[in-house]
């Protein structure tokens, strides 16, 4: 009998395994640790109906598992109360005598080493520590939107959406439609037509060039015209 098979026929395996899913473990990482293969652990589940349904509900109940535990984390940080990490004199406490909920919430523990006088004269004369928390007022947000605490309003102060925009062009474009394919009739203004003063006789000693204003005047002679 393989290692498989032997360990699935075990009275305690199904159970063991399905508290194990249930505590936000999974099938892949238990088979890995215990050395047996996933793919005849999944076929042997589903050949029962019964390993199959509670096999189901136990994954059910790690997404519920997951769930809280996020909602659990989120809030330690919006809670977390950061005297508990001193004593009563006031100094920093190891951080293995932190409670769980603190340890969760400290991102980070800055140290700053304090030295006294200068050169060879430079001694140590202490440290200083500094805790760096995760984003309490990010958790804070977090938590309210999941319970529903805060309501988002939008408010217009005379700014127009894309939607109005374009439903307000498509107005405009239907109330007055394009003219550039329309044919028009352009009414221009009547020419009127004035007799021409009788041409003057060109001076004699004229340098021979002719004036443009009475030759233009000679076209416009309504003998001409007739």
């Amino acid at each position: 009998m393989d290692q498989t098979l032997q360990k699935i026929t075990e009275p305690t395996f199904f159970p063991d395994l399905c508290d194990h899913i249930t505590q936000g473990g999974g099938l892949p990482d238990l088979c890995k640790m215990l050395h047996i293969k996933y793919p005849r652990v999944v076929e042997w589940i589903y050949l029962d109906p019964d390993r199959k349904l509670r096999y189901e509900q136990a994954l059910a109940a790690r997404a519920e598992w997951t769930v809280q535990s996020i909602l659990n984390e989120l809030k330690d940080i919006a809670l977390a109360d950061i005297r508990l990490a001193y004593d009563s004199n006031g100094s920093l406490l190891p951080p293995n005598q932190w409670p769980d909920a603190l340890a969760r919430v400290v991102a980070a523990v800055e140290t700053e080493e304090l030295f006294d006088g200068q050169g060879d004269n430079r001694i140590n004369i202490g440290q200083s520590k500094r805790l760096k928390m995760w984003d309490k007022l990010r958790a804070l947000e977090l938590l309210g939107k999941n319970l529903k605490l805060f309501k988002e309003q939008v408010e217009h102060s005379g700014e127009l959406t894309l939607e109005q925009l374009v439903l307000g062009s498509m107005t405009h474009t239907k109330e007055e439609p394009c003219l550039t394919n329309s044919k028009q009739t352009i009414d221009l203004p009547q020419t009127v037509i004035h007799p021409a003063e009788p041409l003057k006789e060109l001076d004699s000693s004229s340098s021979g060039k002719t004036d443009p204003s009475v030759a233009e005047t000679k076209d416009l002679n309504p003998t001409a015209l007739s």
